[in-house]
């Protein structure tokens, strides 16, 4: 091909040749030899580079519960699975949380006390910038709270208060503020107590609050990571009435390191809503104490 067009445009030059083809042919021969062995040379010299590597996904499983045994019966198990990867223009993550718990009432009847499923995702666009814009989305069912399907939508951005310069056996330390505006749908759960069916349900507008800090407390030898503290603190007011509609939720969790790839975790969780006992809930207000293991991969 490279000596066709090499010979096209011999041709083009020299009208005479196209009338004199025998005389042509060891001219374009020449052309043709000339053509082919530069780029010959050149593909030996320089291969096509090898395309960029993706960077890779990066993920933990978590177990924690608790137990309560004696005069009081108790029993609590959640679990949270996250997935996460990230490079210097786009940040994706996602996660399941669920949990389950029974208690025995009075009359030794066992009864369920908790029962949630929540799946978040978002991403992150330049995630290393000072300032990110993002856009997330989550759904969730929680008995507690009498939500049969609360599902989510927003976009907003975030302000990276604090950074280190690199972080720490790969855990990412850092403090930041953002904001967010929401569409939310929730429809109430129908249980035993149907009071509240009807209430505390359906199409809201909100802002999201979120302050954040990821911090390592200890250091260990040979850049392995140490005891790591993690606090999340979201406040969800509605646009139209944010004094009577409006959710919070915090979330405190230690991770001490037991082997490589291995955490003992603590975490306090708190979630309000404020329509919560409309829905026919008992509280407002949602806690968990949690202990469990971490594993990362």
């Amino acid at each position: 091909m490279r000596g066709g067009r090499r010979g096209g445009a011999a041709a083009a030059l020299h009208p005479n040749l196209s009338a004199r083809p025998l005389r042509a042919v060891p001219l374009t021969a020449a052309l043709v030899a000339l053509a082919a062995a530069p780029a010959g040379a050149q593909t030996a010299a320089t291969p096509d580079p090898a395309p960029a590597a993706r960077p890779p996904w990066r993920g933990a499983a978590e177990l924690s519960g608790n137990v309560l045994f004696g005069a009081a019966s108790q029993r609590l198990v959640a679990t949270l699975a996250s997935a996460a990867r990230a490079d210097s223009a786009l940040a994706l993550r996602a996660e399941l949380q669920t949990s389950y718990g029974e208690a025995r009432d009075a009359a030794n009847v066992r009864r369920v006390i908790a029962r949630t499923v929540r799946l978040a995702g978002g991403a992150d666009f330049r995630p290393a910038a000072r300032l990110t814009p993002f856009v997330l989305g989550d759904a969730e069912s929680n008995f507690q709270q009498r939500i049969g399907l609360r599902a989510a939508v927003g976009a907003g951005a975030k302000r990276t208060l604090w950074r280190p310069a690199a972080p720490v056996a790969g855990f990412p330390e850092d403090a930041s503020l953002s904001v967010a505006l929401l569409a939310e749908r929730t429809r109430a759960l129908r249980v035993d107590d149907v009071a509240g069916v009807g209430r505390g349900a359906g199409t809201r507008v909100r802002w999201s609050l979120r302050a954040r800090v990821r911090r390592q407390l200890t250091a260990r030898a040979g850049g392995a990571p140490g005891i790591r503290l993690t606090h999340v603190t979201f406040y969800q007011p509605t646009v139209t009435d944010p004094a009577r509609r409006a959710t919070a939720e915090t979330v405190t969790s230690l991770a001490v390191p037991l082997a490589r790839g291995l955490d003992l975790t603590g975490t306090v969780r708190d979630r309000y809503d404020s329509e919560a006992r409309r829905r026919g809930a008992r509280s407002n207000h949602d806690g968990q104490l949690l202990f469990g293991v971490r594993a990362g991969f």
